[in-house]
């Protein structure tokens, strides 16, 4: 058997204190929900599928910008495996609260733990405060083949 993880790190900045403490409080309510496997109505509307997961799929740290009053640099990343679509949905709640003009962009990696074919890719996603769009590396493939 075979075990496969989507992996991610990335990072952007957060300005001002309201939206730390609305990405610390949500956090938190997110921990929260993971452990007692039941969310709130405010996490269901951020994560439609969380009844299907109980978890999240992502960590995150938050620190102070280097010389920069207010502004913090969150880094969200997945340990052994992470969800793409449940980081990117965190993202575009912080940019419609705090900066509907921002843009986020991320990476993401599908590896396994065995050399299987058609079982590498990974993907990227740029996250607006209106939309998401993402860019499979196997679909894309496939498409170009099939050209």
């Amino acid at each position: 058997m075979a075990n496969n993880y989507t992996q991610f790190s990335f990072a952007f900045k957060v300005k001002g204190l309201k939206a730390k403490a609305w990405i610390e409080k949500t956090i938190d309510k997110l921990v929260k929900a993971s452990n007692d496997e039941q969310a709130d109505e405010e996490i269901l509307a951020l994560f439609p599928d969380w009844e299907d997961y109980l978890d999240v799929g992502f960590r995150t740290e938050m620190e102070p910008s280097a010389g920069k009053k207010n502004q913090f640099d969150l880094i969200i990343f997945s340990e052994e495996s992470g969800n793409v679509d449940h980081a990117a949905n965190f993202v575009q709640a912080i940019l419609q609260r705090f900066d509907p003009k921002g843009k986020v962009g991320s990476q993401w990696a599908d590896t396994c733990d065995k050399m299987r074919p058609d079982q590498f890719g990974g993907g990227a996603a740029v996250v607006t405060a209106t939309s998401t769009k993402f860019l499979s590396t196997f679909q894309w493939l496939e498409k170009e083949l099939a050209a």
